[in-house]
């Protein structure tokens, strides 16, 4: 289950230049140092890509007034829950630079920093979409998809992010309904990664 990314718009990546130009052109220069500075968690904001451009939403769905959010979805299940039925159309993709787990197989929990190899940034695939909050506004969110661990995560957790690279992107957030197509590009990760102390 992921709980926490990092998008670092320091890293020398001309694409998350591009993203952090178009947030600060729609939001400010203080929305993308304040997202680019922080780990990020449920109901924070975080740059979303989507066939529309760029912007910024919450992570986690709504649970009908609740304080709690879904904030994941297993990809293997995700067209044939009713909850998601309406987001299936509204793919997107969150840059980051790295997730992180808990790696419980020692004394004390360590927090564990995921990165992938050659990549310096890649994307989280998700799918979003718009409610409507207690006081009327609307509320712009999206959920992250998660899909069975690659070799390096299995053996400290069942789940791991989607990871769509570049080349994969537009793919899954092509307009239209969820096909195989789409749904092959988010499968299980081989990419190489590496496992940093978080």
């Amino acid at each position: 289950m992921c709980a926490t990314f990092r998008i670092d718009f320091g890293e020398d990546e001309e694409t998350l230049r591009d993203i952090a130009r178009r947030i600060e052109e729609r939001y400010g220069a203080e929305r993308v140092a304040s997202i680019g500075k922080a780990d990020l968690f449920p109901k924070d904001e975080a740059p979303v890509v989507s066939k529309d451009g760029v912007g910024l939403l919450s992570w986690g769905f709504p649970l009908g007034g609740q304080p709690k959010v879904v904030f994941n979805a297993r990809s293997e299940t995700v067209q044939e829950k009713p909850f998601f039925r309406g987001s299936l159309v509204r793919r997107c993709a969150v840059p980051a630079t790295a997730f992180y787990e808990w790696d419980k197989r020692g004394a004390r929990p360590q927090r564990a920093r995921l990165r992938v190899e050659a990549h310096p940034m890649f994307y989280l695939a998700a799918l979003w979409n718009r409610f409507k909050k207690e006081d009327g506004t609307a509320l712009n969110a999206f959920v992250l998809l998660t899909t069975a661990p690659n070799g390096l995560i299995a053996p400290f957790h069942d789940r791991m992010p989607a990871i769509l690279l570049p080349e994969t992107l537009d793919a899954w957030i092509a307009d239209g309904p969820t096909t195989e197509a789409a749904m092959a590009a988010i499968g299980l990760f081989a990419g190489a990664m590496r496992l940093e102390a978080g």
